[in-house]
């Protein structure tokens, strides 16, 4: 086989991959942009890591691009954290609209059965593992060598992800940071401490930050 057949073949898998993502997106609950989906499976695919991690999972949209993607390349998986739970996703928001959104129960149950049922039709059991759990009580893998995505509970445990979790990302891998301006600054303060550990800015995408560890 020649080289530029295999090029070809290169070209047409990850054209079908991000086709894929592409329709997937929409059908789920969330607000990650295609867009955004799609660099955080670019990144898995140039990467081929065998570790990334998402705090702040919701109805799956991101998850499922980098799971699409460690499938794709044959290794890795992701680790999905996410309490589905309006408990926790009301604790620190200090603005009442906020507050009352996220208080519905029966809308967070809804979305995780909708996530888990996608996970299974998608054939992405064994490329997403799932830790339904509030981010302070999760496993943080000792190696992240993939994408950290860092959409959890806006309030102070943002601080406490990026404290936690950002050390275990190896040089090279990336972060993404969602909602900086989020009421409160606490995404604005896990920012700051990104920035103190050796991590760089590379661009701005739609309300986050992608950093690179340097």
């Amino acid at each position: 086989m020649f080289a530029d057949d295999v090029e070809g073949i290169r070209f047409e898998i990850m054209t079908k991959l991000f086709q894929n993502i592409s329709e997937l997106v929409p059908r789920c609950h969330g607000w990650a942009t295609v867009d955004k989906c799609l660099l955080l499976a670019s990144s898995v695919v140039a990467l081929r890591p065998e570790t990334s991690v998402i705090i702040g999972v919701w109805g799956g949209r991101d998850t499922f691009a980098l799971a699409l993607a460690h499938k794709e390349i044959g290794k890795g998986r992701v680790m999905a954290i996410d309490p589905w739970a309006a408990a926790a996703s009301i604790q620190g928001q200090d603005n009442q609209a906020d507050r009352e959104w996220w208080g519905n129960s029966k809308m967070h149950n809804d979305v995780y059965l909708d996530f888990m049922e996608k996970r299974g039709t998608l054939g992405l059991n064994d490329a997403i593992e799932v830790q339904r759990m509030i981010s302070d009580y999760a496993p943080v893998p000792k190696r992240i060598d993939g994408v950290f995505v860092a959409d959890g509970n806006h309030g102070p445990t943002a601080i406490r992800d990026v404290e936690r979790f950002a050390p275990s990302v190896v040089p090279g891998a990336f972060v993404l940071l969602d909602d900086i301006q989020w009421t409160g600054n606490y995404v604005s303060k896990a920012r700051e401490k990104l920035m103190e550990m050796d991590f760089k800015s590379i661009f701005k995408i739609d309300t986050g930050e992608w950093f690179q560890k340097m």
